[in-house]
């Protein structure tokens, strides 16, 4: 009969436990926990590493700035004083007027696989590469008009020059009307278990798949 990775696992079975760490990425699994993280912000930003970028934040505490203590963690959206949210990109971003300069935080991160490839872009559209994302990371544009590093906006928002967004199915970039790339490179969070990304880790772990 079919049993989980999570039931081979807690068989405590010596001779199984390499492969089920294999199968299962395990170490991934254990990184998708809730992080702590304390550092400086730079313009409003506490930058985290791109293989930890967040999805939920749990708790966030200003330690240095005009504003400190306490702030209420929201996911998305225009940041007002005493909040903090998540940004375009997932890292975390601190009302202006708060002037926040250190800050810790308790964050959920995002999972898949980073990606890295070169789209091509017609009519301000550029599909990715049989992949869906739910974050993206970077863009650069690498022919067309204007060159270099754009300003990552959020999903499914329409981008003004120099901008980019990830389409709300996740499966495309967008740029602005008044700017004409017709290539660039991008960097994003794949999304698990589409196309040719791998499967996410829970369901992977704890369905009834294996028979060993």
């Amino acid at each position: 009969m079919p049993r989980s990775l999570k039931d081979i696992l807690n068989t405590g079975d010596q001779n199984k436990l390499g492969a089920v760490a294999k199968i299962g990425r395990v170490g991934d699994l254990l990184a998708m926990g809730a992080r702590r993280v304390r550092g400086t912000v730079t313009s409003h930003v506490l930058t985290l590493p791109d293989y930890a970028r967040a999805e939920q934040i749990l708790s966030a505490f200003a330690i240095a700035g005009t504003l400190t203590g306490e702030l209420t963690p929201i996911r998305r959206g225009t940041v007002a004083t005493t909040q903090a949210a998540i940004n375009a990109t997932g890292s975390v971003v601190f009302a202006t007027a708060d002037a926040v300069t250190e800050a810790e935080v308790v964050y959920i991160p995002t999972e898949g696989d980073i990606v890295e490839e070169t789209i091509i872009v017609a009519s301000d559209v550029g599909a990715l590469l049989n992949r869906k994302s739910h974050r993206l990371l970077e863009v650069t544009a690498l022919e067309g008009t204007p060159l270099g590093a754009f300003t990552v906006v959020g999903r499914g928002a329409t981008p003004t020059t120099t901008q980019a967004a990830l389409s709300l199915g996740g499966d495309t970039v967008v740029f602005a009307s008044a700017d004409t790339v017709t290539k660039a490179r991008v960097r994003y969070i794949a999304s698990p278990g589409i196309g040719l990304s791998r499967p996410a880790l829970v369901p992977q772990f704890t369905d009834p798949t294996y028979n060993f």
